[in-house]
């Protein structure tokens, strides 16, 4: 299931593009279908049934523009997932019926 981009929260990384070319979620794509919009300037998923599910663009966007999306089955329930990103590693945060569960990952493991 392809991310969701937030409009209102997506600027196109502007900075990174005009030093890079690219935007954060396009330079980390696996399978290069995350790209942004030139008339708009908002990223966006170009091929939904080959996103991988990695979730690399989430945890690149500096905004925290880019989100996962859910399952229907899950988001039926209400679950959401939420993300933090720092020098230190990430966290995932999945709230569902039972309150939130959190999920760390430290920058140093080795992956």
């Amino acid at each position: 299931m392809p991310p969701r981009v937030d409009d209102n929260l997506c600027d196109g990384c502007r900075e990174v593009r005009a030093a890079a070319g690219v935007t954060r979620c396009e330079a980390v794509c696996p399978g290069g279908i995350m790209v942004v919009d030139p008339q708009t300037l908002k990223a966006f998923c170009r091929e939904p049934l080959d996103c991988w599910d990695c979730c690399a663009c989430v945890k690149a966007c500096p905004t925290g523009a880019v989100a996962p999306r859910l399952a229907y089955a899950v988001a039926l329930y209400g679950t959401r997932v939420g993300y933090e990103g720092g020098p230190d590693g990430c966290r995932w945060t999945v709230t569902g019926e039972a309150g939130p569960e959190n999920f760390e990952l430290p920058v140093d493991t080795g992956w």
